[in-house]
């Protein structure tokens, strides 16, 4: 069917009047400019094929079905994401194209699945037992995507609920010791933070899990008549199995003014 031609019929059960009206009004239209087809739905009758035939007009074109085909419908080039990206990645896809869906395919650009905004949004507002069960198997590659953070150290046998352990506390014992005070004679800041003391009262499913505890001890020194202050930590004491090169974080500030 061409959209670009208004197709014109009676009723359904065409007799002699309808006929003839859509003739008529075809004839019309294609006098005003307009590109127009007379139609019917249905079978002629006896006496309508013979006035067709006795005033030299040819039977109108049988029209089986007026619905429009998805080749006749103007489609948008679809948004397409990996089943490997993130949900911040695909947040970001769709927010650029201005669309409310987008496609999941493999690497043979074959469709696996949809994902939509209503999808993203069920998760974000799910319960925490779902949410936990979505970060087992997250790989610390993509939360560092998610935050456009830095991966400063991760140890690929110690894992919390599938965040790596080593990389996150090195992260917090950084900032720990960076937000400590100093003095305004800059002599040196000590801390000792313990994080996570504790257990769980009540555990969803009775599925006690226990805290991960956190001890950091750490210094600051800005140094005189310099705006730059020095920090050093030494992180995750409570593990002193671990080797001295994963305790230590070191850092440096600089302070534009007191």
């Amino acid at each position: 069917m061409n959209q670009d031609v208004i197709y014109i019929t009676g009723h359904q059960h065409p007799d002699t009047d309808s006929i003839a009206a859509a003739i008529g009004y075809a004839f019309f239209k294609r006098a005003n400019g307009v590109k127009a087809v007379p139609c019917r739905l249905g079978k002629l009758g006896t006496e309508t094929k013979y006035l067709l035939k006795r005033f030299g007009f040819e039977e109108p074109m049988l029209l089986e079905d007026a619905r429009v085909k998805m080749s006749e419908i103007e489609i948008d080039e679809p948004t397409t994401i990996m089943p490997d990206k993130t949900i911040y990645e695909a947040i970001q896809l769709m927010h650029g194209a201005g669309k409310q869906t987008c496609g999941v395919v493999d690497e043979e650009d074959r469709v696996v699945g949809m994902l939509t905004m209503n999808d993203i949004g069920l998760v974000a507002m799910g319960d925490t037992a779902s949410t936990e069960k979505l970060l087992e198997d997250i790989a610390p590659e993509n939360i560092n995507t998610a935050i456009s953070g830095r991966i400063i150290y991760r140890a690929p046998d110690r894992h919390i609920r599938g965040f790596s352990k080593s990389c996150i506390t090195s992260h917090l014992c950084h900032r720990s010791v960076r937000n400590t005070p100093y003095s305004p004679s800059h002599q040196p800041c000590y801390s000792l933070v313990a994080k996570n003391l504790g257990g769980e009262i009540k555990a969803y499913e009775d599925d006690f899990v226990r805290m991960p505890t956190d001890v950091q001890a750490g210094v600051s020194k800005q140094l005189t008549n310099t705006p730059f202050r020095f920090s050093a930590t030494l992180g995750d004491l409570a593990h002193w199995d671990y080797k001295f090169i994963n305790h230590v974080s070191l850092g440096v500030d600089c302070i534009l003014s007191d």
